[in-house]
Parts: C-alpha cells; sequence; structure tokens
C-alpha cells in the first residue's frame, strides 16, 4: 500500500466515525449549559434569599391542597405580623412541635397575652375545620410564589444518588474541557506551509512524476549544416 492509499484509507475512516464524535460533542454541549443554568439559577436564589431572608418551603402532605398540593414548593418572605391579612397563606412554628405549618390565614385578632402580637387562625384549605389554636406571632412567612411538583424535583435532588450523578457529569465535562484536541487522521503538519491534506499530497506526488515534462525546459532545437569551403565531407 503506498503512502496516498495509507492517507486515504485513515481519512476514511476519520470519516466514519465523525457522526459519533459530533453526536457526542453535542450531547456535552448540552449538558454543559443545563448545568450552567443551574448553576447561575441557584447563585441567584442564594443573593435573592440573602438580601430579603426569602426561603424555600415544600410541602409534604395536601393540607393545602388544590392550591399547593404535596410535593409542591413555595417561596415564603418575613412579614410583621401587623401586614398580614385574612387570606394570605403563611408560615409559622406548628404548636407542640419543631416543624412549622403552612396554612391559610381565616381570622387575625391582637394577642390579649402578649402586647405587640398577634393571634393567628388558620386553616389548611383542604381541611374543613381550623388548626387546634391560633398562633401567637409577631412576625411570619407569606407565601409569595409556589409551584406544583417543585417540592419532588427538590427532593430528589437532594438524594445521595443524584448528588453523585451531578458530580461524576461535572467532572467528566471539566475532564472533557481540558482534554488534549487530536489532530484529525489524514492530515500532515509542515514547516511553514500549515496543513496538507491526503487529497493535496497526492496532488503533488503526481505533479512530480518522473519524465514529466516542466515548463523551464527548453526544447532542443536542430542547427543546420553549414558549408564549410575547403572542407571534405
Amino acid at each position: 500500500m503506498t503512502a496516498g492509499e495509507r492517507r486515504r484509507s485513515a481519512a476514511h475512516a476519520a470519516g466514519r466515525g465523525a457522526p459519533v464524535a459530533r453526536g457526542a460533542g453535542a450531547l456535552a454541549s448540552v449538558a454543559t449549559t443545563l448545568l450552567a443554568i443551574v448553576g447561575v439559577a441557584v447563585l441567584g436564589w442564594l443573593a435573592f434569599a440573602a438580601l430579603t431572608g426569602a426561603q424555600l418551603i415544600v410541602f409534604k402532605t395536601g393540607s393545602m391542597s388544590p392550591t399547593m398540593p404535596q410535593g409542591a414548593a413555595a417561596v415564603v418572605l418575613p412579614v410583621p405580623a401587623s401586614d398580614l391579612e385574612v387570606g394570605d397563606v403563611v408560615t409559622v412554628q406548628s404548636h407542640g412541635s419543631d416543624l412549622p405549618v403552612t396554612h391559610r390565614i381565616v381570622a387575625i385578632e391582637p394577642a390579649a397575652a402578649a402586647p405587640g402580637a398577634t393571634a393567628l387562625t388558620l386553616r389548611g384549605d383542604a381541611n374543613t375545620e381550623d388548626d387546634q389554636a391560633p398562633y401567637v406571632v409577631t412576625e411570619a412567612h407569606r407565601v409569595v410564589a409556589s409551584m406544583p411538583g417543585l417540592g419532588t424535583v427538590i427532593a430528589l435532588a437532594q438524594t445521595p444518588i443524584s448528588m453523585g450523578v451531578f458530580t461524576l457529569v461535572a467532572a467528566l465535562l471539566v475532564v472533557r474541557a481540558f482534554w488534549p484536541r487530536r489532530v484529525p487522521a489524514g492530515s500532515e503538519t509542515t514547516e511553514g506551509t500549515g496543513t496538507v491534506t491526503s487529497g493535496a499530497a497526492e496532488a503533488a506526488e503526481t505533479a512530480t512524476a518522473p519524465n514529466a515534462p516542466t515548463d523551464n525546459v527548453v526544447p532542443e532545437t536542430a542547427v543546420p549544416e553549414t558549408a564549410v569551403p575547403g572542407a571534405r565531407r
């Protein structure tokens, strides 16, 4: 096999693998874009929470269905009790538990036993009765936005398996970004002239074939004989 044939064979093999390489590159680009979007969203949320005191809560029960069903997530902001109104959905500390409760305000009254505080009567949208006792507060977290299903996504993203997958994908993308690039098969680099492809090399071989006439060769011309006096033939 000549050098030209070897180059053509290598170029053909590289051409067959090109679609696979392009597909892998497109998939990596999509994954990088998604990770970048998630990273920007997380950083934006952290900055917003630091500036406003916002919190993200997840509904683990269906007491606020159908408005905020189980698995929904909501953004809450701290609000003075004096700014609350009947109909607001607020998060307060539940009675006798460290877990918060998020229900709708159905009544507001001044707290007689705590000057400056407010007694809130709450009820879940799916419940037929008010909560057992009013919540005495000076401040509460009011729901300003909610999205069904977002809480389930957040809970899944916090599992060890999901965290491991995210970490592995991020590590692979970083390695791919800094991995040395290979020169495509079938190409040669010559000093001062850049890259010469196999087709160009083959053309060069045919142009320099043996016994090929060139432009700078002067053809030989016949010199006519002249008769010289006294010379014998």
